[in-house]
């Protein structure tokens, strides 16, 4: 007898055994492990922090960029840059050239709060990878783009 590679979708599915709920799950647990981390080493919450790594990595140029990158929307980044704006971390400035443009910059104090905090959340990062083997590692990315894509499905 073959095992069938597909659960049996008749029956009612509990919701722990929803794929979106564990996922959920996951993202909330890791959420509060990152909050935990940014409460005890600087006065940044997530998004904020979010928002500030992908300025300093370069990747991000406007607000427009930092939404394409992280998937927050346009209201959720305004605030973040709101309050890095307020805290003194970005700096940002109407284009001359194209005035509904406004370039985000970390500023120095930004950029000593980013210096500080990245090593450590790259240590995070590396003792949840080492939880994995190197298949695993590669396997979990691999279905990670695979779901991302079959996010954009519509139709079931």
């Amino acid at each position: 007898m073959t095992p069938n590679p597909r659960p049996d979708t008749s029956a009612s599915r509990p919701l722990r055994d929803f794929l979106t709920f564990r996922l959920a799950r996951l993202t909330q647990a890791l959420n509060a492990q990152a909050t935990e981390v940014l409460d005890r080493e600087g006065p940044i919450g997530l998004s904020d922090w979010r928002v500030l790594a992908i300025v300093a990595g370069g990747g991000a140029q406007s607000a427009r960029d930092i939404v394409t990158q992280t998937g927050f929307d346009a209201a959720q980044v305004s605030r973040a840059l709101r309050h890095l704006e307020d805290g003194g971390l970005v700096l940002t400035v109407r284009d001359s050239a194209d005035r509904r443009m406004r370039p985000v910059r970390l500023t120095p104090r930004g950029q000593a709060l980013y210096d500080r905090i990245v090593p450590i959340m790259q240590r995070r990062q590396e003792a949840l990878l080492n939880a994995l083997s190197e298949a695993e590692q590669a396997a979990i990315f691999g279905i990670v783009d695979k779901l991302q894509d079959a996010a954009a499905m519509r139709e079931f």
